[in-house]
């Protein structure tokens, strides 16, 4: 129980730690075609930036000591606002979704070449690679993930807080409901896995971490999320399993990490990780901004957060690892104080922290978007100890 409790009150942690030594575990065994070239270097840096992480978090962590650390219960009471807004965020994101791809293609034939997609495989990918080029601005796009953010916010409270009034439990539930029958239904049109991890992760938190009374019915959606999961590798990639393509999305990861190494470009400051967004945003005001690629690169620069880090710092990189590794532990600290701002975010932040090892979510205005409307959420919810 004891050991439960730990890993709940350093899950931010504990996450960042398993994700980054399976990565190497899977990269190992993955894919033969790029077995040529040798990654120990990268392998060597992925391992110093890890135990780096984990330095500046333990630092933080110890040093500081948490004398806020509250198991009080607290209780959260519903504003209306935020509950029509959330509806309205998320049908709208769903919408954004759909009208995505019928902007590129008819929507009709679309879900019905989805029913036989073996035969339209390479028009499947097709219509996903210039739904992310072209079609709807990438403003309206981003709202793609108000329903995975709307999801995780609810998923926070109800994790976190007993809720005061009966009815207003009923409705966040069905409100939560609702959040995951949108996000998966807008998997079938964006075709992207991050929003299914998304949702697996609070799953898995809840059915680990939480008493919630959901948990038994949490069970079902996971194995639902595994089929849609297997249904969308298998559209976009033939004859890939959901371990084949992490074996080799994670092989990818470090050898194009390799690559970097060995092939250094000017620095980039944090417009490839933590200020990419900045580039999507002077793109969408057609201002000119400029922002250095890898040289050298397998399978259209396919890197994990190391290598974006790397590629924007180089060595300074294990520095900034460090720090965050701090920043992470004093979030954590006022999680475990149930810090209502903190608490709207902590999906968020947990979700951001299982992408880095495949698609880092924080270089997306959609991660901006998600944070944003867990900090209005918490100005407009009520929490009080009694």
């Amino acid at each position: 129980m004891k050991g439960w409790l730990l890993i709940k009150n350093n899950i931010f942690f504990c996450v960042f730690l398993v994700a980054h030594i399976l990565m190497v575990g899977l990269a190992i065994n993955g894919q033969t075609h790029i077995k040529d070239i040798n990654i120990n270097k990268a392998i060597f840096y992925h391992f110093i930036m890890t135990f780096l992480f984990g330095l500046g978090y333990l630092l933080s962590i110890n040093l500081i000591k948490d004398k806020k650390h509250t198991t009080a219960v607290q209780y959260l009471t519903l504003d209306k606002t935020f509950f029509y807004l959330a509806f309205a965020l998320t049908t709208f994101g769903l919408f954004t979704s759909i009208l995505t791809v019928n902007n590129i293609y008819p929507i009709k034939q679309y879900i019905l070449h989805l029913f036989d997609y073996g035969q339209h495989k390479e028009l499947l990918v097709d219509i996903k690679y210039k739904s992310n080029t072209s079609g709807l601005s990438g403003i309206v796009k981003m709202f793609n993930y108000a329903p995975l953010g709307v999801f995780f916010i609810v998923s926070s409270y109800l994790n976190f807080y007993k809720i005061q009034k009966k009815s207003d439990e009923k409705k966040l539930i069905g409100l939560l409901v609702y959040t995951i029958i949108c996000s998966l239904t807008k998997t079938f049109f964006s075709l992207d896995r991050l929003t299914l991890l998304g949702v697996l992760v609070v799953m898995l938190y809840t059915l680990f971490f939480s008493k919630s009374k959901l948990k038994k019915y949490f069970i079902a959606v996971i194995l639902l999320i595994f089929l849609i999961l297997s249904f969308i590798t298998s559209a976009k990639m033939s004859n890939l399993g959901i371990v084949e393509f992490l074996r080799l999305y994670c092989r990818l990861g470090l050898t194009n990490f390799e690559l970097l190494i060995e092939n250094p470009v000017n620095y980039t400051w944090g417009l490839n990780t933590f200020f990419m967004p900045l580039y999507f945003i002077a793109k969408f005001f057609n201002i000119p901004l400029d922002v250095p690629q890898a040289k050298v690169v397998i399978w259209d620069n396919a890197q994990y957060f190391f290598g974006y880090l790397f590629l924007d710092f180089k060595f300074f990189s294990f520095i900034v690892v460090f720090l965050l590794g701090i920043m992470i532990a004093r979030f954590q600290m006022l999680i475990n104080r149930k810090k209502k701002y903190a608490i709207s975010m902590f999906f968020v932040i947990l979700f951001a922290i299982s992408t880095l090892v495949v698609v880092p979510i924080i270089r997306g205005v959609e991660f901006w978007l998600m944070l944003i409307i867990a900090l209005g959420s918490s100005w407009l919810m009520k929490v009080d100890n009694q």
